[in-house]
């Protein structure tokens, strides 16, 4: 005699299998997303930090070029400068990390209402180097450390004696670059 009473069921019904299928399906779909969202992001960062480090190399390399500033008796190698362009002596990295004396100009260039000081090694403006960025129009000002109170100058021209400082000055800011070691 057969019983009528369904017997005790052992493993899953296919709609429970199709189920367990789906979720896993949307719990590696999510995941995926999630993976290309976490690989994006470290690309942004990447880029981020690589144009973080050139800024702020430019900004270095400019600060040596400007504290390095030299007095010189030759005339014609002596700091001059007026509200966009400034030329002077100084000393460079040269090869193999060595410094080596050399002469600099650095001038604005205004882009996108930005100002940018670009550097190039003597007269050359083909190889110039971007170095230092900030918005708004700027302009060079000259630090007079002769004069007894803070005099800050539109034009350098071919003293013996350098700047104390060189100034980008914007409507927004100013930022000083000193000239020398400072102890005058």
């Amino acid at each position: 005699m057969r019983s009528t009473d369904r017997p005790d069921r052992e493993g899953f019904t296919l709609v429970e299998l199709m189920i367990v299928v789906a979720l896993v399906g949307l719990v590696l779909a999510s995941s995926h997303l999630l993976f290309i969202q976490v690989g994006d992001a470290h690309e942004r960062i990447a880029r981020e930090a690589v144009a973080g480090d050139a800024r702020f190399a430019g900004q270095r390399a400019l600060r040596a070029i400007v504290r390095n500033a030299e007095t010189t008796t030759d005339s014609l190698e002596r700091f001059s400068g007026d509200a966009g362009a400034a030329r002077f002596v100084t000393w460079c990295a040269g090869t193999g990390g060595w410094l080596e004396r050399c002469t600099v100009r650095l001038s604005l260039s205004y882009h996108d209402d930005s100002t940018w000081i670009v550097g190039s090694r003597g007269d050359s403006l083909r190889d110039t180097v971007a170095l230092f960025r900030t918005r708004g129009m700027g302009v060079f000002r000259y630090l007079d450390r002769a004069s007894r109170d803070t005099t800050w100058l539109q034009s350098w021209g071919t003293s013996i004696l350098l700047p104390g400082a060189v100034a980008l000055v914007t409507e927004r800011d100013t930022i000083a670059f000193p000239t020398g070691d400072g102890n005058d």
